[in-house]
C-alpha cells in the first residue's frame, strides 16, 4: 500500500499528526487546542514551553488508537522504532543502535530509559511491555536525558504516567473487547478501574485490573499446533494518595503483570507465510512486579520530592536448538534439545530532589540518585539420554548427567549520581538552561560455565568494572512571542559499560580472529554521544494549529557493539563510530470544533563514520533497523448527536521505511526489511456513561516485517520473521460511572 504522495502533501500543506507533545486531549467544545502539561523536566510545565523534543500522547488519543502496549504508539512517534518480538522489544530512538540485541546478551545496557511514573524499568530487550489502561499520558523524550534521568537514557526516555487517585469522588470504569484476526484466532480483553475516597479530601485508592486473551496467527506445521503464538496476560495495580495537609502529598503504587506466550511470535520463511516448523514450541513466561512510594513536600521557596522504587522481573523462555545435540552425537539418533533460559532481575532505586516553585524567577532542580540492580541470567541445556548416545559423561565437565551446557551470569550494579539543572532568564525572552550529572558505578559479574560446550572455560569467574563520569547539557531558548519559540542545545548522553563472559578456546579462536580480536576483553567501557539540536515550537491561527520542528546531529564515538560468534558465545567491545543526522516534524490542526487532524514525519540518517570490522560494517553503512523515513497521519471527527450522544470517527495511517538488519547488507547474516504501512479506523458512539466502538487495525492486512534473522541452531535451520499483527476487526464496549 502506497500513500506517500498524499501524506507528504498533507504534511507540507496543513501538516497533520501529533505535535511534540500536543497530543493530550484536545478541547472538544470549541476554540483552540488544549494546553498540555508535562513533567519531563521534573517540574509541571506546558509542553510548548519546554525547549526539548517531546511527543506526549494523552488518554483520549491512546483510546482512539486502541493503544494497549508499546508497539501501538511507537508508529505515531517520529524517531522511535522497535525491533524484536511481541513479548520483548528493543527500543531505538533517533537511530542510536549498533544492531540487534539477543535475549542472552544480558551484559549490554539499554540506550532508552523507560519509566512507570518515576520508577526506572528499562533493561535493554527485557524492558517490561506494560499494558496501558487508565494512563494519564505517555511522554516520549527524544535526545539524551543524561542530566535528569541518567545512564540508559543516552538516546531518550519514555515515561508512562498513571492516573492518580481522586480524593473527592467515587468513579469506576469497565471495558470489554472482542476481536478476530485474519489468518488467526479470536481475542478478548477486559479492563476495570475503581476509584474510592477512603477519607474525603485526605486519602483515596485507585485500583485497576486487566485481562488479555490474545489469539495467535502463526501455525507450527511440525507440531500441528495452529495459532501457536497466542498470549494470555493479566494483572493490575493499586495506587493510593494521601494528603494529610495542604503541603504534603504521598503516593504509593503496586503494579503486577503476568504474561504467558505459547510460542514466540515469529515464523520460518522457508516453511511458508505465517508458518513455522520448529520441533517444539518455544513458550515465554514473564512476571513483573513494581512497587513505588513518593512524597512531595511544598515549602515556601521550593518543593522537595523523595521517590523510592522496587522492581522485580522474572522471565523464562525456551529455545529449540537440536543442532547442538546432533553435533555432539555425530548426527546419530537425533534427540532434539531445548535451552531453558531464565532471567531474574531485581532493582532498588531512590531519588531525593529539590526544585524551585513554578512561579520563581530562577527555575532550578538539584538531586541525588541511588540504584542497586541485580541482573541474573542462566541457561540450561539438558537432553535426556544424550550422554549414552554421544559416548560422553557430562560429569567429567562438572555438569550433571545429560547436561551439555549450563551457565549462570550474575551481574550486580551499584550506581550513585548527583544532578542539577538551572534555567537562567537572561532577558524576558531569552533563557539559558545548564545542567549536569556526575555518576559513579561499580559492577561485578560472577559467571559460571559448565558442560562439554563450555570446555575448557569450566568453573566460576569474577569480573569487575568501575567507572565514573560527568554529563553536561546546555540549552538556549528564545521566545519570539507567547506562541512561538526557538531553541538550540548540546547534550551528552551515556550508557554504562559492563563485563564479558569467558570465551572457550580454541573453539572460538577463528571467530575472534575474523573480527580483529586475538581474545575477548574482560570488560567493555561506557559509551557516550553528543547530541546537537535546533528546534522550534509554534502555535498559529489563535492556537488552532501547532507546528513543532527539531533537527539534530549526533556524534557517537566507540559505541558498545555486540554479536554472537559462530561458536554460540557473545562478545562485547567498544569500536567504530556513527554520525547521525535527522529531523522531526509534528503538527496538529483543529480546523473546526469537531475535527482534529494530526501528522508527523521523521527522517534519520545513521551511518558508520569508519569501518567496523567486528560486525563486518563499512564506512558509510546505515545503522541496522533504522528507516530513513517514518510518517503518520490521523483524522479524529467528533460531533454531537442530539442532547445525549456524540458520534466519532477516527482514521490513521502509519508508514515505516525500509531497513536492513546489519550494517553491511551483503554479509551473510543480514536481511532486508521492506517498508510497510498500517491503516487503522474506529467509529463509535459516546454517551455520558457508556460508549460502543467498532474498530479495524491493519485494514489492508499488510504483514509488515519488524525483524528477520537466520537461526542455524534448531533441528531445521530457518530464516525467522517477526511481523505486525494481521488485519484485526472487533467491538469494544465501555461503561463509566
Amino acid at each position: 500500500m502506497k500513500l506517500h504522495a498524499p501524506v507528504v502533501a498533507t504534511l507540507l500543506g496543513l501538516s497533520l499528526h501529533s505535535p511534540s507533545g500536543q497530543a493530550q486531549d484536545t478541547n472538544q467544545t470549541g476554540g483552540g487546542l488544549e494546553e498540555v502539561i508535562v513533567t519531563a523536566t521534573k517540574r509541571s510545565e506546558s509542553i510548548q514551553d519546554v525547549p526539548v523534543s517531546i511527543r506526549a500522547l494523552g488518554e483520549q488519543e491512546l483510546r482512539r488508537m486502541g493503544a494497549d502496549s508499546l508497539e501501538d504508539y511507537a508508529g505515531v512517534t517520529p524517531g522511535l522504532q522497535l525491533t524484536g518480538t511481541r513479548n520483548n522489544s528493543q527500543i531505538i530512538v533517533r537511530g542510536v543502535t549498533t544492531g540487534p540485541v539477543n535475549h542472552d546478551q544480558t551484559e549490554i545496557k539499554e540506550t532508552v530509559g523507560v519509566y512507570l511514573d518515576e520508577t526506572p524499568i528499562a533493561v535493554q530487550r527485557y524492558s517490561p511491555n506494560l499494558k496501558l489502561f487508565d494512563l494519564e499520558r505517555i511522554e516520549v523524550l527524544r535526545g539524551p536525558q543524561g542530566t535528569l534521568y541518567g545512564a540508559g537514557s543516552m538516546a531518550g526516555a519514555i515515561r508512562m504516567i498513571t492516573r492518580k487517585p481522586q480524593l473527592d469522588r467515587v468513579a469506576g470504569e469497565v471495558r470489554g473487547m472482542m476481536s478476530s484476526t485474519e489468518h488467526g484466532s479470536a481475542s478478548n480483553s477486559f479492563d476495570a478501574m475503581l476509584n474510592v475516597p477512603l477519607i474525603d479530601d485526605v486519602l483515596a485508592m485507585r485500583a485497576v485490573g486487566f485481562y488479555r486473551d490474545v489469539g495467535g496467527f502463526i501455525d507450527n506445521v511440525a507440531t500441528g499446533d495452529d495459532d501457536a503464538n497466542s498470549e494470555l496476560s493479566r494483572g493490575g495495580r493499586v495506587a493510593t494518595r494521601w494528603t494529610p495537609n495542604e503541603t504534603l502529598t504521598v503516593d504509593s503504587l503496586v503494579f503486577f503483570q503476568q504474561s504467558d506466550f505459547r510460542a514466540i511470535s515469529q515464523y520460518a520463511a522457508e516453511a511458508g507465510e505465517l508458518k513455522t516448523y520448529v520441533a517444539e514450541n518455544e513458550p515465554v513466561h514473564d512476571r513483573n512486579l513494581i512497587v513505588s512510594l513518593s512524597a512531595t513536600q511544598q515549602l515556601d521557596p521550593l518543593e522537595v520530592t523523595a521517590v523510592g522504587s522496587y522492581r522485580r522481573k522474572k522471565l523464562q523462555y525456551f529455545s529449540e536448538n537440536g543442532t547442538f545435540t546432533n553435533f555432539i552425537t555425530g548426527f546419530r539418533d537425533g534427540l532434539g534439545g531445548t535451552f531453558d533460559n531464565r532471567s531474574n532481575q531485581r532493582d532498588y532505586s531512590f531519588e531525593l530532589r529539590a526544585a524551585s516553585k513554578s512561579d520563581s524567577w530562577l527555575q532550578w532542580t538539584v538531586g541525588a540518585f541511588y540504584e542497586d540492580r541485580t541482573n541474573f541470567y542462566s541457561q540450561d541445556y539438558t537432553v535426556a539420554g544424550v550422554d549414552a548416545v554421544a559416548g560422553i559423561d557430562s560429569r567429567d565437565f562438572d555438569a550433571n548427567i545429560d547436561q551439555l551446557y549450563f551457565s549462570n551470569i550474575d551481574v550486580k550494579e551499584n550506581q550513585v549520581a548527583l544532578f542539577g539543572e538551572v534555567v537562567f532568564p537572561l532577558t524576558d525572552a531569552l533563557k539559558l538552561t545548564a545542567g549536569g550529572r556526575y555518576f559513579r558505578a561499580e559492577q561485578q559479574a560472577d559467571i559460571t560455565f559448565l558442560g562439554v560446550f563450555a570446555y575448557p572455560n569450566i568453573g566460576v569467574g569474577r569480573f569487575k568494572n568501575d567507572e565514573d563520569g560527568f554529563n553536561p547539557r546546555v540549552n538556549l531558548s528564545y521566545a519570539i512571542d507567547r506562541d512561538r519559540m526557538v531553541y538550540v542545545q548540546a547534550a551528552r548522553g551515556f550508557r554504562l559499560g559492563g563485563t564479558n563472559e569467558p570465551i572457550p578456546q580454541p573453539a572460538c579462536t577463528a571467530d575472534l580472529q575474523s573480527r580483529g580480536l586475538s581474545n575477548a576483553p574482560d570488560s567493555f567501557d561506557s559509551d557516550h554521544l553528543w547530541n546537537f539540536e535546533v528546534g522550534t515550537k509554534t502555535d498559529w491561527l489563535d492556537r488552532r494549529l501547532t507546528v513543532n520542528v527539531a533537527a539534530y546531529k549526533i556524534d557517537w564515538k566507540k559505541p558498545q557493539v555486540t554479536d554472537q560468534l559462530g561458536c554460540g558465545f557473545n562478545v562485547f567491545v567498544n569500536a567504530g563510530g556513527l554520525d547521525i543526522y535527522g529531523a522531526e516534524v509534528e503538527t496538529i490542526v483543529r480546523p473546526t470544533d469537531y475535527l482534529t487532524v494530526r501528522g508527523g514525519a521523521g527522517y534519520t540518517d545513521s551511518t558508520l563514520n569508519e569501518d567496523l570490522v567486528f560486525v563486518g560494517g563499512r564506512e558509510g553503512d546505515r545503522a541496522p533497523y533504522v528507516p530513513k523515513w517514518t510518517y503518520s497521519a490521523s483524522l479524529d471527527y467528533t460531533r454531537p448527536l442530539g442532547q445525549s450522544f456524540e458520534g466519532f470517527a477516527f482514521l490513521s495511517y502509519q508508514h515505516t521505511g525500509a531497513r536492513d538488519t546489519r550494517f553491511n547488507p551483503s554479509v551473510a547474516a543480514s536481511r532486508h526489511l521492506d517498508s510497510y504501512g498500517l491503516l487503522n479506523a474506529r467509529i463509535g458512539i459516546n454517551a455520558a456513561n457508556w460508549s460502543v466502538e467498532l474498530f479495524g487495525e491493519n485494514l489492508t492486512d499488510e504483514l509488515g516485517e519488524i525483524d528477520k534473522r537466520y537461526n542455524p541452531y534448531p533441528l531445521t535451520p530457518a530464516t525467522y520473521v517477526t511481523v505486525v499483527t494481521p488485519r484485526t476487526v472487533g467491538l469494544e464496549v465501555t461503561y463509566r460511572y
